[in-house]
């Protein structure tokens, strides 16, 4: 059986899902006490620490927050846009660390129950990370979010870079394939003084598995390094593991952090996290576009996989399957633009910036300009232009630069 084939269809989302969900709910007590302002005992923090749940997060929780001067996370106490896992421990002698990992699962154990479950496809993988590729650096906003809570799995993993664990810079070598997602709405606070108080904004949870973690970071870091990282793939002891919790803010610009920069400074981000923000976002903008079709049922799902899901703690009875297929309207036909083509040319996937009717602003105001706020850049996926029965034109470009 193929690495693919094992992530493919619905059930193995729903079931991941589950069995994730199903960790934080029988420890869920332990993490919410310890958020509690006099739930910090050592009793608390030591029960937490001693399960597998709460050791993941407070092994997490050791590295995650505001990269300082020295490389060092720098804790807020808030969930703070542009909190990132830094990949160096701080807080775990501190004790700091399992209260740390302990709000953040609390956020994710509301992911997970409110969560609708989600199978990305291939197709769709393919069609999402080449569009993020090109795509800019866009907020976020409400209208953009399919559903407030939400956990996806990739039949694809998700490949972006990660730091280097001892300069905190961007690393050409190591990787990170990413095998699932989550978000939920939160209250982000910004560090920025431009942009006081708490905001409405969404965390996003990815995660990898033992096998993915083996083909991508353990694998990566050997070649860059020349030796393994102090994490094997046999000390996964259930199914996903956390490997970033990115706080992004709703409607605030943002930007790539530069190049040599491995400290925070407000209004950016490091190179993984503005990957994943670009994925995310335009995983969004095509779910509401009609190249994917959505479909409340799989019919392939099983009867079985159906009735475990139904007998299950908690029952995740919302699930879709996102699929690639373009609408086509036979009855359009295309005003001016030249003369009509005689053969079949392909047309790359590119963005746009079009009118966005669901926003509820008008596309422009009184004096005829553009309102920003009622656009957004869609993905137009690449297609064939010209008459249907036409022979295939050119496929390639070529460009000769001569003296």
């Amino acid at each position: 059986m193929s690495r693919g084939s094992e992530w493919s269809g619905l059930a193995p989302a729903v079931d991941a899902h589950l069995s994730r969900w199903a960790r934080a709910n029988r420890n869920i007590g332990l993490a919410r006490a310890i958020c509690e302002p006099h739930g910090q005992t050592i009793e608390n923090l030591d029960a937490f620490d001693a399960t597998d749940w709460g050791m993941e997060w407070s092994l997490f929780g050791a590295s995650f927050g505001l990269p300082g001067k020295d490389g060092k996370p720098i804790t807020t106490g808030f969930f703070t846009d542009g909190e990132t896992i830094s990949g160096r421990e701080q807080f775990r002698a501190e004790g700091v660390a399992v209260w740390q990992g302990a709000r953040l699962a609390v956020e994710e154990h509301q992911m997970l129950s409110l969560g609708v479950s989600h199978y990305i496809s291939g197709e769709v993988m393919d069609e999402v990370t080449e569009a993020a590729e090109i795509a800019n650096n866009e907020p976020i906003y409400d209208t953009d979010i399919f559903t407030p809570h939400g956990f996806a799995v990739f039949e694809k993993p998700l490949v972006v870079p990660d730091l280097d664990p001892d300069s905190g810079l961007v690393s050409d070598v190591i990787k990170v394939h990413i095998r699932a997602m989550g978000w939920t709405t939160s209250k982000i606070v910004s560090n920025d003084p431009a942009y006081p108080g708490f905001h409405d904004g969404v965390l996003l949870f990815f995660y990898t598995t033992a096998q993915d973690y083996a083909e991508g970071y353990f694998e990566t870091y050997q070649d860059a390094k020349g030796e393994e990282p102090p994490i094997a793939p046999s000390d996964f002891r259930n199914g996903f593991a956390i490997t970033e919790v990115a706080p992004w803010m709703l409607g605030k610009a943002w930007a790539t952090r530069a190049d040599g920069e491995n400290f925070h400074t407000n209004g950016t981000v490091p190179g993984p996290v503005a990957s994943e923000r670009r994925f995310f976002y335009t995983l969004m903008r095509l779910m509401f576009q009609q190249i994917v079709v959505r479909s409340a049922e799989d019919s392939r799902v099983k009867r079985q996989n159906r009735r475990q899901w139904e007998r299950a703690r908690k029952p995740v009875l919302d699930y879709t399957v996102l699929r690639l297929r373009r609408v086509v309207d036979p009855n359009y036909k295309p005003q001016g633009g030249g003369e009509a083509l005689t053969y079949r040319q392909w047309r790359r996937g590119h963005w746009k910036f079009q009118f966005l009717p669901g926003t509820g602003l008008p596309a422009r105001d009184e004096q005829g300009r553009q309102i920003p706020e009622s656009h957004r850049w869609q993905w137009i996926e690449g297609y064939f232009a010209g008459p249907e029965d036409g022979p295939i034109g050119p496929l390639h470009s070529a460009t000769s630069v001569v003296r």
